[in-house]
């Protein structure tokens, strides 16, 4: 059992990291990845495998300052809000499990909003670089 957790973990991981490369190209994929998850553990694993691909995002930004390093990062950040926007149904276990060490649902929603929102001057400068570089 063990290991089917762990090989769905590095599936989503993986699903996570292709939509990075450019999410618009495939809308339905993202949709997938923002719309309601069927189980807690789904819910759980695409949201840290979102929260793990913006921090390498954020990483690589910091490191190499190329567009779509910083691209990434804002894709991760508005995804990570529409999700949970889309999984408030799973407050209650995930607070069960993060709320002591971490944050409640709340906090982390309310804190990636307030990231969006403080971002976006500086996402919608990268988006359109980005859309300039990609013609």
């Amino acid at each position: 059992m063990k290991n089917i957790k762990y090989l769905l973990s590095i599936l989503c991981l993986l699903v996570t990291s292709l939509i990075h490369a450019n999410t618009s190209a495939n809308p339905e994929l993202n949709k997938a990845i923002v719309s309601e998850q069927k189980t807690y553990q789904a819910f759980k694993e695409v949201f840290e495998s979102l929260v793990a691909s913006l921090m390498d995002s954020i990483a690589n930004t910091a490191q190499d300052d190329n567009i779509m390093s910083a691209h990434r990062r804002c894709v991760h950040q508005q995804q990570i809000v529409k999700m949970l926007l889309s999984n408030q149904k799973y407050k209650e276990p995930f607070d069960q499990e993060f709320a002591e060490d971490q944050r409640t649902f709340d906090e982390a929603l309310n804190g990636f909003k307030n990231l969006v929102t403080a971002m976006k001057p500086y996402c919608d400068k990268i988006q359109a670089e980005y859309d300039k570089n990609l013609n």
